[in-house]
């Protein structure tokens, strides 16, 4: 008889760890706090891993600069919104981000230009499944170089993951173009009437690098809100969008980016457009800072 009432007490003893912990994963035994940083624990991983400047495939200690890095020594973490940061010409959905960059490359490089002369831009966009594609678009004077960066692209067979590089494009037979097709427009290197022909047994052919539609919004840096705080932990922020935040709900949680924040203190919220589908709603950053500061 104690047998069996020790292995009862042994077996209620495991069922209420075991639902304990299950409740705990849960978050009902969380506060406040860590329930804020248990459903931004994605996105802020991946900002602090940014903030390091990790290198490379799983290799830190290093720090690099991503706006100069090459493709290559970019982290794997790399994300739309850093790339907008640094300056790229991004193209996401119905949104684009640093056209005046690219304008600038095409009237530098343009088959036509008053002075054609060396130039390169870093253009960044997303596949149809939200994956990041990069692309290194360079003229030396006399070439053009285009190199893409699928590493990124986990819906492409494995063996084509990597970074290809297009060192054929004679600045004699190409320009760079943004051409409109129906309702699209089109970033293509594109050939001139002479380089129809072929030269050393190659046909050169027109060279489509990223594409969005005609009323795709063209934003300098991206969409902009101000906001009131409600909330501030350790490393993210309940804030409440007060001006120009449409359809972002009554509530968002955000990073802090390394900022200090107050209750009560007018913040100015730059994102990229993309707001993901949960409550509260969240959005990819790309810079929180006091309203007052902006404001000076």
């Amino acid at each position: 008889m104690k047998n069996k009432i020790l292995i009862g007490i042994v077996i209620f003893i495991a069922l209420a760890v075991t639902i304990g912990l299950v409740l705990f994963s849960l978050g009902v035994f969380n506060d406040d706090e860590t329930i804020a940083n248990n459903i931004y624990n994605g996105i802020e991983t991946n900002y602090n891993a940014l903030n390091n400047n990790e290198v490379g495939n799983n290799v830190t200690g290093n720090q690099i600069d991503t706006k100069n890095a090459s493709l290559e020594e970019l982290p794997q973490s790399y994300t739309i919104e850093q790339a907008i940061k640094d300056g790229c010409f991004t193209v996401t959905y119905y949104s684009v981000y640093n056209k005046e960059y690219l304008d600038n490359f095409i009237e530098k490089t343009k088959h036509d230009a008053q002075n054609r002369v060396a130039s390169t831009i870093r253009i960044a966009t997303t596949t149809v499944e939200g994956d990041l594609i990069l692309y290194d678009l360079s003229y030396d004077g006399e070439n053009y170089t285009l190199k893409s960066d699928y590493t990124r692209d986990n819906y492409m067979a494995e063996e084509n993951r990597k970074v290809v590089i297009n060192n054929d494009v004679p600045g004699r037979f190409y320009t760079i173009a943004l051409r409109q097709d129906g309702e699209t427009i089109r970033l293509e290197l594109l050939l001139i009437a002479e380089a129809s022909q072929k030269e050393e047994g190659k046909i050169y052919e027109d060279i489509n690098i990223v594409s969005y539609p005609l009323n795709a919004t063209a934003y300098p840096d991206g969409p902009e809100f101000r906001a009131e705080v409600l909330e501030v932990f350790d490393n993210v922020m309940w804030i409440k969008p007060i001006e120009n935040g449409e359809g972002l709900g009554d509530k968002l949680l955000i990073n802090t980016q390394g900022n200090d924040f107050e209750v009560g203190d007018t913040v100015r919220v730059i994102f990229t457009g993309l707001i993901r589908d949960t409550y509260p709603a969240q959005i990819e950053v790309i810079s929180v800072e006091k309203f007052e500061i902006y404001n000076n």
